[in-house]
C-alpha cells in the first residue's frame, strides 16, 4: 500500500512500469522516433505483472495522519496488505494537534501515531523524510557532505520510533566542480543505521537515471577500475 502525497497515481504507476522494464519513462520527450517492438513487448510484459499484483495506492495532496491510519486499516482488513510505503512526513499533517501546535509537536504525533500503526498491523512501514540539499539555494538551512540520521529534523526527539534509518546519498549534488560532478554522477551510496547514535552500513550503488534506478556496484568492477 503506498500513500503518495506528491504524485499522482497515474505517474507512480509509470515511473514503476517503465523502471522495471529498463526503458526511460521520458524517451517520447527527447526522441521523436516510434518505440521499437522489442521494448513495446517488454512494457507488456511489465504491464501483466503490475496488473496483477496486489498493489494499492493512494493519492491525497492534503492527507491527515488520523485519515492515513483509517485508510491503512480498511486495506488490512479488506486486502491483507504486507507492506506501507508513506510519501512524506513533511505532508502529513495532524488535525489532533490543532493549529496553534508546534511543527515539533505535530511531527510527534505524525511519528507516533505511525509506530503504533505498524505495530498494531504488524507490518513493515517505509517513511519517506526528506533532508533540505545544498543544491537547493532557497533553503536557509541545508545539509553539507554526506546526510545522516541526525540530519532529520527533530531526531533527538523522533529518532527512537524508527527502527531502521536509511539514507540515500547522491555526491554529485555537493560539488561544484563540473568535471567531478561528471565523475560522480551515476556514484549513490545506501547508509543504513539504527539510530543516530549508532554505527551505520554503507553500500555503494550507480544510479541510472533514465530509468530511475539502483544498481548495486559489482566488487569485481570496482577492484579492476
Amino acid at each position: 500500500l503506498i500513500f503518495s502525497m506528491e504524485l499522482k497515481v497515474t505517474e507512480i504507476v509509470r515511473r514503476m512500469l517503465f523502471s522495471r522494464s529498463h526503458l526511460d519513462p521520458f524517451y517520447r520527450d527527447r526522441k521523436f522516433h516510434p518505440v521499437c517492438k522489442a521494448n513495446l513487448w517488454r512494457l507488456a510484459e511489465e504491464v501483466k505483472k503490475i496488473v496483477s499484483s496486489r498493489l494499492f495506492i493512494e493519492e491525497n495532496m492534503s492527507f491527515g495522519i488520523d485519515d492515513l491510519v483509517n485508510t491503512a486499516k480498511h486495506h488490512q482488513r479488506e486486502n491483507h496488505i504486507g507492506f506501507i510505503a508513506i510519501d512524506s512526513l513533511q505532508l502529513l499533517r495532524s488535525p489532533s494537534c490543532g493549529c496553534q501546535s508546534s511543527p515539533k509537536a505535530e511531527i510527534v504525533d505524525v511519528v507516533s501515531k505511525i509506530k503504533h500503526l505498524a505495530l498494531e498491523l504488524n507490518l513493515p512501514i517505509l517513511l519517506i523524510v526528506n533532508v533540505p540539499r545544498k543544491s537547493s539555494p532557497w533553503r536557509k538551512e541545508h545539509v553539507k557532505g554526506m546526510p545522516l540520521a541526525h540530519h532529520i529534523k527533530y531526531h533527538d526527539t523522533i529518532d527512537g520510533y524508527f527502527d531502521t534509518i536509511t539514507t540515500i546519498y547522491q555526491p554529485k549534488y555537493y560539488t561544484e566542480d563540473e568535471g567531478q560532478f561528471r565523475a560522480m554522477q551515476s556514484l549513490a551510496k545506501i547508509i543504513i543505521c539504527k539510530s543516530p547514535r549508532i554505527s551505520f552500513h554503507q553500500t555503494d550503488f550507480h544510479f541510472d537515471k533514465k530509468i530511475m534506478r539502483f544498481f548495486e556496484v559489482d566488487e569485481s568492477e570496482r577492484y579492476f577500475s
